[in-house]
C-alpha cells in the first residue's frame, strides 16, 4: 500500500471513535496538540489534533487548529478541506476563513485570498493581524487606497505596534508619497527604537527625500546596534558620502573588506528604497 493510499485510508477514519483516544477528552489532546505544535513538532502536533477531533467534530477552532497543522506539514488539500469543515459548522468563524485567505496566498491564489481575508475581517473586525494582511494582498492588485483604510483600522486598534505603520509607509513609498512615508516611519522608530531594519528603512527614505544627515544618523544607530553587521556600515558609509562626508566614508568602507553575497543582496535592497525601485550597488 502507498504512503498516499495509507494517509487517505487514515482520513477516512478520522471521525471514527478511537478507543484510545477516548481515554482522554478532547480538550485534553488539543493541549497537547498546541503543545507539541509550539514546540515545532508538526507531525506529532497533526496526531494529537486528530485525536482531538474524533472526540468532537463540532468545535470550529478545533477543525481550525487541524487544519493550521495540515498546512505546516505542508498537507494543502487537507488543511482546505479542515477549514472548510470548520466553517460548515460556523460560517461567520474568522480564523477559518482567514486560513483559507492564507491558504491561497501561498499558492498565488490572489483573488480567493482576497475574498477570505475580507470575510475574516468582516466576522473579526477588531484584530489589527487580519487587516494587515488583508491591506498586503490589496497593495499586490494595486487598490491602495482600500489598503490604506485597512492599515489605517489596524493601527487605530494597535496604536502601539509599529509594524502596521512600517507597513503603511511601505505602501506610501511605493505610491511615492515620500512625507506621508518618512511620517509613518518615524512613527514606527519611536514606537521600536531598537528595531534596526525600521531605522534603515526611514534612513533610507531620509535618503530618498535629499536628507542624508538624518539617514547618517539612523545609520549609525543601526550600527552600534551590530557593531558585526558589515552590511549596515556599507549602507553607513553610502549615507556619509551623500552627506560630503567623504574622508569617513573611505575610512569606514576600507575597514569592511568584501561583502559576500547574502550582504550585497541585502544592500541592494536598501537601495532600491533609497532610489525608488532601481537597485544599483
Amino acid at each position: 500500500m502507498s504512503a498516499d493510499m495509507a494517509d487517505e485510508m487514515r482520513e477516512n477514519e478520522l471521525f471514527e471513535p478511537d478507543e484510545a483516544a477516548t481515554a482522554y477528552d478532547a480538550e485534553w489532546w488539543e493541549r497537547l496538540g498546541d503543545q507539541q505544535a509550539a514546540a515545532g513538532n508538526f507531525q506529532r502536533a497533526l496526531r494529537m489534533y486528530r485525536r482531538a477531533v474524533r472526540l468532537d467534530a463540532h468545535n470550529p477552532a478545533r477543525l481550525t487548529r487541524l487544519a493550521d497543522c495540515y498546512v505546516a506539514n505542508e498537507m494543502p488539500e487537507r488543511a482546505l478541506q479542515m477549514y472548510q469543515r470548520a466553517l460548515e459548522v460556523d460560517h461567520h468563524f474568522a480564523d477559518a476563513h482567514f486560513g483559507i485567505g492564507d491558504l491561497c496566498e501561498q499558492y498565488g491564489l490572489i483573488e480567493p485570498a482576497l475574498i477570505s481575508f475580507e470575510r475574516a475581517v468582516r466576522f473579526s473586525p477588531h484584530r489589527a493581524y487580519y487587516r494587515g494582511r488583508f491591506a498586503a494582498v490589496l497593495a499586490k492588485v494595486g487598490a491602495w487606497s482600500e489598503a490604506i483604510a485597512q492599515l489605517e483600522t489596524a493601527i487605530s486598534y494597535a496604536p502601539n505596534d509599529a509594524y502596521y505603520r512600517f507597513q503603511l509607509a511601505d505602501i506610501y513609498l511605493q505610491m511615492n508619497r515620500l512625507s506621508e512615508a518618512i511620517a509613518c516611519l518615524e512613527a514606527a522608530v519611536r514606537l521600536a527604537p531598537l528595531d534596526e531594519y525600521y531605522l534603515l528603512r526611514l534612513g533610507a527614505a531620509y535618503l530618498r527625500a535629499n536628507q542624508a544627515h538624518k539617514a547618517v544618523a539612523l545609520f549609525e544607530r543601526a550600527t552600534q546596534l551590530a557593531p558585526q553587521n558589515r552590511s549596515y556600515k556599507t549602507l553607513l558609509s553610502y549615507a556619509y558620502q551623500c552627506n560630503g562626508q567623504h574622508r569617513q566614508a573611505d575610512d569606514l568602507q576600507r575597514s569592511i573588506g568584501t561583502l559576500g553575497e547574502y550582504d550585497r543582496d541585502f544592500v541592494r535592497r536598501i537601495h532600491r528604497h533609497v532610489n525608488g525601485g532601481s537597485a544599483s550597488v
